[in-house]
């Protein structure tokens, strides 16, 4: 368990150093695309021009879904698209949206969003690779407690599990990360369950699965016990011819 924590730490501090690298050269990146024309063909103008209006803020909410915009319809389009949407924009800090703007624009949708905010709905290249890993580390050390075969016994183990889920916490709200809410999610679910798993259920499974009981068909073979209890088997058996003695 604590392998899997440490491996954890590592791959994820990992992951999060790339991304904070990213955003501190974001400005960089941004120019390097542009001055090498990445993402600037005349369909990528246009995808651009679709969100700019006075009363959208996040442009990319239209235009710029890698699912629900994309160009199916006119596959001509398509390669200009990727190099707009998937390489130039979802690199950057703002990245692509979640739920498009559309979607959004439905009542109940609308009225959720101005309750939170909408930076909640972007994520970019480098946020992806952070949470994702963040949630598979997450659910690989949660595994054993969610099949039953690990179990919380000691302090330090809780405050451990809880410290990851901790961390996720601030690093979703500092980064508007919802895979980080996921991965915290994930986490304090499988502290909860090892808490509740038992320990003795635990090692008795644990123990029994070293054994195996194999069952012979053969020996259990029907002619041979007809034939050992047969009466006239049974008469021989007493013959005195068939006695050995001393």
């Amino acid at each position: 368990m604590n392998r899997r924590i440490k491996y954890s730490a590592w791959s994820e501090s990992a992951s999060y150093y790339i991304r904070d690298f990213s955003y501190k050269n974001g400005d960089y990146i941004y120019k390097w695309m542009k001055l090498n024309g990445i993402g600037e063909s005349s369909y990528g103008k246009y995808l651009d021009a679709l969100g700019r209006k006075p009363d959208v803020f996040y442009h990319r909410l239209y235009g710029h879904h890698l699912i629900y915009d994309f160009p199916i319809q006119n596959p001509e389009n398509i390669p200009d698209f990727l190099e707009h949407v998937l390489i130039s924009d979802f690199f950057t800090k703002q990245g692509l949206p979640i739920i498009p703007g559309d979607i959004i624009e439905i009542p109940e949708v609308k009225s959720l969003f101005h309750k939170v905010s909408l930076k909640w709905n972007f994520i970019n290249g480098f946020d992806l690779l952070t949470g994702t890993l963040a949630v598979y580390n997450n659910y690989k050390i949660s595994s054993d407690y969610f099949k039953q075969e690990a179990s919380i016994e000691k302090i330090d183990e809780l405050a451990k599990i809880l410290g990851i889920s901790g961390i996720h916490i601030a690093l979703a709200l500092s980064t508007f990360n919802p895979l980080f809410i996921i991965s915290a999610v994930i986490s304090g679910a499988g502290a909860l369950v090892g808490l509740l798993n038992n320990p003795y259920k635990i090692y008795f499974r644990q123990v029994a699965q070293k054994y195996a009981v194999f069952l012979s068909v053969n020996s259990y073979n029907i002619d041979s016990v007809i034939e050992q209890y047969d009466i006239n088997a049974v008469v021989k058996s007493y013959d005195i011819n068939n006695r050995d003695y001393i």
